[in-house]
């Protein structure tokens, strides 16, 4: 004999119309959510208004309520405005500002990178003139150079009186010259410092205080030769001879600190000539040659 069936439990009245409560709340959800994301603009033209007798608006119409709703409400003329949205247009405008900025920033460091290269180029510019002014300069530096020096050996060279008529001129000329220049005394052997002045007459500097019965002693000024070399040459020195023209500021400068701590006898000569240094040695005094003091 089989078992009767059990006795299931029963809901209770106040359960069952919870549940049919949730069941019918689901249920007209999921409706108005069909209705409200698709089926409202597929029945209802979305947001339509009368704004005049036979002037009617209304928001995007879908395609299956066009005809229908033309002909419901008799209307001949369509016009369709499409709308843009702010934000797009804002976003749109944001973007566009950036991109400006950009091509300004950019046109900014063009520029200053070409007037960089600008400025190079003028310098490059004149750096070349000054090169080329530089150059003639030189060039005329060495012409006068020149000139002195040939000068200045016509002006040492004794008057040879062979040359015949075409020299006589000259000769006298050179006589009277010399008739007008003092005497170059007895330096007794004192030693004569020449401080600067053209290497190219140097020999004659020295023909002229040998022939005065001097020891000649040469310093090129700072060209090639230093300072100490410098301080022991005027150690030695009884009288000292400096062109303006042709020394260096430290070896001028030196000479006179020498000359007026040891009471040196110094002359400052105008010009490298041999003239110069003629005219110069008979306004120093003569001492005893440091070698016997």
């Amino acid at each position: 004999m089989a078992d009767p069936p059990k006795n299931r439990p029963r809901l209770s009245r106040r359960r069952r119309l919870l549940i049919w409560l949730g069941a019918i709340a689901a249920l007209a959800g999921g409706m108005y959510a069909v209705w409200d994301g698709w089926l409202d603009d597929h029945v209802i033209p979305k947001r339509w208004g009368r704004i005049a007798p036979g002037v009617y608006r209304s928001g995007m119409l879908e395609a299956t309520l066009v005809k229908q709703t033309l002909e419901r409400h008799d209307i001949d003329v369509l016009i369709q405005f499409n709308g843009q949205d702010l934000s797009d247009a804002k976003q749109k405008a944001m973007e566009e500002r950036d991109q400006w900025r950009e091509r300004a920033t950019a046109a900014e460091n063009r520029k200053q990178v070409l007037e960089q290269q600008l400025a190079r180029w003028e310098a490059d510019r004149d750096h070349q003139r000054l090169c080329q002014r530089l150059r003639h300069l030189e060039s005329q530096l060495a012409h006068q150079t020149h000139r002195a020096e040939r000068a200045e050996q016509r002006a040492c060279a004794p008057a040879d009186a062979s040359t015949g008529p075409a020299n006589e001129t000259q000769a006298s000329a050179t006589l009277t010259a010399t008739a007008e220049e003092p005497a170059c005394p007895d330096l007794r052997g004192n030693c004569v410092l020449c401080v600067g002045g053209r290497k190219q007459v140097r020999d004659h500097y020295r023909r002229v205080v040998e022939a005065a019965n001097g020891r000649f002693l040469h310093h090129d000024g700072g060209i090639e030769q230093g300072s100490s070399h410098l301080a022991q040459m005027l150690e030695r020195a009884d009288q000292v001879v400096c062109p303006v023209d042709c020394v260096g500021h430290q070896a001028v400068r030196c000479v006179k600190n020498h000359c007026r701590r040891k009471g040196t006898p110094c002359r400052f000569l105008d010009s490298a000539s041999v003239t110069a240094l003629s005219r110069a040695l008979p306004q120093l005094p003569v001492a005893r040659p440091a070698a016997d003091r």
